[in-house]
């Protein structure tokens, strides 16, 4: 989960990613608003050749819905949508979300995901706060 605050001259970058039940990771990153957040989500071997996601609102919804505010991968390792771009490094299992010029309307929760059949139990994310 990535938390981002927007700020009047800072931006506030925090990652958690959770990758089960039992561990968790805090990143917190600092940026100044009209600049660029990197958000890097790891996944597992199994995971490689799967489409990855990130997207913004509640858990649930993004476990259960793909909507207009997400962008994910297609057949290639690079996708974008107005300034979200995401890069799926699969040599070293990691997808890279570059969010650029940082708004206030970026705030809010993003959750990085692995598009699977089913349900996605393994959505983990944060919120980004400007």
């Amino acid at each position: 989960m990535v938390i981002l605050l927007v700020l009047t001259r800072k931006v506030v970058l925090l990652l958690a990613a959770m990758w089960s039940v039992c561990s968790a990771e805090l990143i917190t990153v600092e940026r100044y608003k009209g600049g660029k957040a990197e958000i890097r989500c790891p996944y597992r071997e199994e995971w490689r050749s799967h489409q990855k996601y990130i997207c913004k609102g509640s858990k649930m919804e993004c476990i259960t819905f793909l909507g207009d505010n997400d962008i994910e991968t297609e057949d290639e390792e690079r996708s974008s949508k107005w300034r979200y771009s995401l890069y799926d490094d699969k040599g070293v299992r990691v997808f890279i979300v570059t969010i650029t010029n940082l708004m206030s309307d970026d705030a809010g929760t993003y959750w990085c995901g692995v598009k699977r059949f089913g349900l996605d139990p393994e959505v983990y994310g944060g919120t980004v706060n400007l």
